[in-house]
Order: C-alpha cells, then sequence, then structure tokens
C-alpha cells in the first residue's frame, strides 16, 4: 500500500505541468462558458459561438497585454524588477 501510494505521487509529481496546464484550462473554461452561452443564444451553434468567445478572449489578453506591459522585459529598474535583477546577479556569481 505504501509503495501504490509512493507511485502515484511520483507520477503526479512527474505529470505536474501536465496537470496544472489541465487545470489552468478548465479554469478558463469554467470563467468562459457563460459568455458561451450568452452568444450561443444569438447563433444557435455552439461551435461558432466557442469560436467567437475564443477570438473575442484573445483579442482582450492581447489588449491588456499592451495596455499593461511587464516592465521586467521592457528594461525599466522599478519595484520587483529591482530585487529580480540584484537576485539574478547575485546567483550568477
Amino acid at each position: 500500500m505504501v509503495a501504490l501510494a509512493y507511485l502515484v505521487g511520483k507520477l503526479a509529481y512527474r505529470l505536474r505541468d501536465v496537470i496544472l496546464l489541465i487545470a489552468v484550462a478548465g479554469f478558463i473554461a469554467l470563467i468562459l462558458n457563460p459568455l458561451v452561452v450568452y452568444v450561443q443564444r444569438r447563433i444557435p451553434r455552439r461551435g461558432w459561438a466557442v469560436a467567437i468567445v475564443t477570438v473575442w478572449a484573445a483579442v482582450v489578453f492581447t489588449g491588456l497585454r499592451r495596455v499593461a506591459p511587464v516592465h521586467c522585459c521592457t528594461g525599466a529598474p522599478k519595484g520587483p524588477c529591482m530585487r529580480v535583477s540584484a537576485h539574478t546577479a547575485q546567483a550568477s556569481r
């Protein structure tokens, strides 16, 4: 029994990246489902509704990325970026 629990734990540890992707995808689907249902009322085919919501979500995500850029990538030494830079410099020594 202990060996089985160990093997299950080891398998879950090795598959943690896949499990995380599945969890994030499930969460996104849960969040976007009401919007798909709303669009589906207007367009009777669910496939088209899912496609429209997917394109809309991609456009919104891209727009948010443009509005709020990550300062660590732009080279601006502010706030958390300074700590990351200092930590990276210290780790490289």
